[in-house]
This record gives C-alpha cells, sequence and structure tokens, in this order.
C-alpha cells in the first residue's frame, strides 16, 4: 500500500488528498450535496452546484497542481529539441518539420490537460479504505460524481497551463510565431474528437478503477496503463514517427483514441475517410470501456464488504 503523502505523477485530483487522514472539506460538501440529490433539485442544477464545489476545491491546491503540471510540461519542452537534432540537415521526417514538432508538443501538452484522466487511482483508494460505503447510501452515481470532479480538474489545468503556452512561444520562438496558431484546424471535427477522446480517457480509468474490487494491490496495473499510454497515445512521439509495427498496435487500441487522434485532427494529419473511420473507432472504444466500466462496479459491488481491504 503507498505510504499516505505519497503521490504519482497526476494521481489525485487532490495533490497529497489523503495526507491529513481524509478528503479536503470542499469534496465532503459535494458529498453532502449528493444526500439531497433525491429531493426536489433539478438534476442539471445539482450536477452544476456539485460542479462548482469541485472548482473552487481545484483552485485551493492550485500550487500544487502547477507543480505537478510540471512534471508533464518539461519532457515536452524537451522532446522537441531532441527531435530537431535528430533532422541533422534534413528538412522533416514523415512530414514532420522543426515548426510542426514543436506545435505537435505544445497542443499535446496542452489538450492532454483536458482529456487525460486519473481517477482509478482515488476509486480504488476508496474502495480499499472503505470510503466508497457512503457513496453507497447516496441517490447518486458514484462514478458521475467522480466525472464531475475530473471535469473540474482538467478545466482547471487548462486554464493554469495557457501562461506556460507564453514561456513555450519564448522559447521556440525561433522555430514558430503566434502566427502558426492559424494553421490549426480547429473545426467541429477537432471538437468532436476532443470530446469522445475525453470520454474513452474517463471511462478507460473508471474501468481501471473498479479492479480496486477485485485486487488488493492495483498499483502495479496501472503502472502498466501509463507506459502504455505514453507509447500509444502519442505523448512521447507523434503516431506517424512511432515504427510500422508500433502504428499497427496503436491503430487497434484505446490508446491512440484518447489523445493522438484529436492531435492529428487538430494538426491537419487526417482528412475524409480517415477522420470518420477515426471517430467510429473512439465511438466503439468508449462504447466497450463504458461497459466494462458498468460491469465491473455491478459485479465488484456486489462483493463489496464496506469495511475497505
Amino acid at each position: 500500500r503507498r505510504p499516505a503523502g505519497i503521490c504519482l505523477k497526476g494521481e489525485h485530483r487532490w495533490p497529497l488528498r489523503g495526507h491529513a487522514g481524509g478528503p479536503p472539506a470542499l469534496p465532503e460538501m459535494a458529498a453532502a450535496l449528493l444526500s439531497e440529490s433525491g429531493s426536489s433539485r433539478p438534476p442539471m442544477k445539482r450536477d452544476l452546484t456539485i460542479l462548482g464545489v469541485f472548482v473552487q476545491d481545484s483552485m485551493a491546491y492550485r500550487s500544487q497542481v502547477t507543480l505537478w503540471m510540471l512534471t508533464d510540461i518539461v519532457p515536452s519542452i524537451i522532446m522537441p529539441f531532441v527531435w530537431i537534432a535528430g533532422l541533422n540537415g534534413r528538412t522533416n521526417i514523415r512530414g514532420f518539420g522543426p515548426a510542426q514538432l514543436v506545435m505537435y508538443y505544445l497542443t499535446m501538452t496542452f489538450i492532454s490537460n483536458f482529456i487525460v484522466a486519473h481517477v482509478q487511482w482515488e476509486m480504488a483508494r476508496d474502495i480499499k479504505e472503505g470510503i466508497l460505503s457512503k457513496f453507497l447510501l447516496y441517490p447518486f452515481s458514484y462514478l458521475r460524481y467522480q466525472y464531475l470532479g475530473n471535469v473540474a480538474y482538467r478545466l482547471m489545468r487548462c486554464v493554469l497551463f495557457l501562461p506556460f503556452a507564453v514561456i513555450w512561444f519564448v522559447i521556440f520562438h525561433r522555430y514558430m510565431g503566434v502566427a502558426a496558431l492559424g494553421d490549426l484546424h480547429v473545426g467541429y471535427e477537432f471538437w468532436l474528437t476532443l470530446g469522445l477522446g475525453h470520454l474513452v480517457a474517463f471511462w478507460f480509468a473508471a474501468a481501471l478503477g473498479t479492479l480496486g474490487f477485485f485486487f488488493i494491490e492495483t498499483q502495479a496495473l496501472y503502472f502498466g496503463y501509463y507506459i502504455l499510454l505514453a507509447v500509444f497515445s502519442g505523448q512521447l512521439a507523434p503516431y506517424g514517427l512511432l515504427p510500422p509495427g508500433l502504428r499497427m498496435v496503436a491503430e487497434w487500441t484505446p490508446f491512440r483514441y484518447t489523445l493522438s487522434f484529436p492531435l492529428e485532427v487538430l494538426n491537419g494529419r487526417v482528412h475524409g475517410d480517415a477522420f470518420w473511420t477515426g471517430v467510429l473507432f473512439q465511438a466503439a472504444w468508449l462504447a466497450l470501456l463504458w461497459t466494462l466500466a458498468q460491469v465491473g462496479w455491478r459485479a465488484g459491488t456486489k462483493r463489496y464488504a464496506g469495511t475497505g481491504m
């Protein structure tokens, strides 16, 4: 079991949340609102109220979250220099020149703040420590509660990233200027794939979170997930720069359809039939992962003892 106060990269929405012996006050306020969800409060108003509480909680920890963001930003600053050095006098590698490489890692870092989810850690902790018991008494979905908290944290990270984007342009100004933003494809295709990628990532993490019902130790499983995510979601390298074998594997895994596919659309590398094929893959993986999360939740709650593990 992980020592109290030790938090892995992006592990919790609230950094060092368990260090003081339990969730902070604001999420408890959100939990209290769940007990009222069976009242006359309209569902949409209730969800917005809970979301607002989570936003306040996220902003209360903005300095610590900013430090966690640096663990994502620093490698994304280093990688363009590595690829540019690898050009070795060539103008591009498989269509990626210096400007395209810099823009790729900038956009990847930015939209990963909204897409990538880490709720599996908190779900496993709630199951093991018996915290889940109180949520089972509320007339409100625990998975919806987790989703609202995830959205609040993701939106807050996107806002906090904006100053770093300015620093990014200062560092890489000789490779591209602000005018390069005009080359991004931000039409409905991008927003559609962004939303689907966000949902695929969340339900993937939620499905992994239900493993806490069946395994005492899930940390190794989650580490394996992050390794595969880094390789196949485009965090380490663009999909187009992967070796053919890895590209073929990525094509049939959900990892590509979380972050990499929206990035390809945003950077104008997917068009026509390839776009709609990718959207169908996103929808298929979303349906499958949602089903796995629901099955895992229902099977897990039947065997949940209510006293932790």
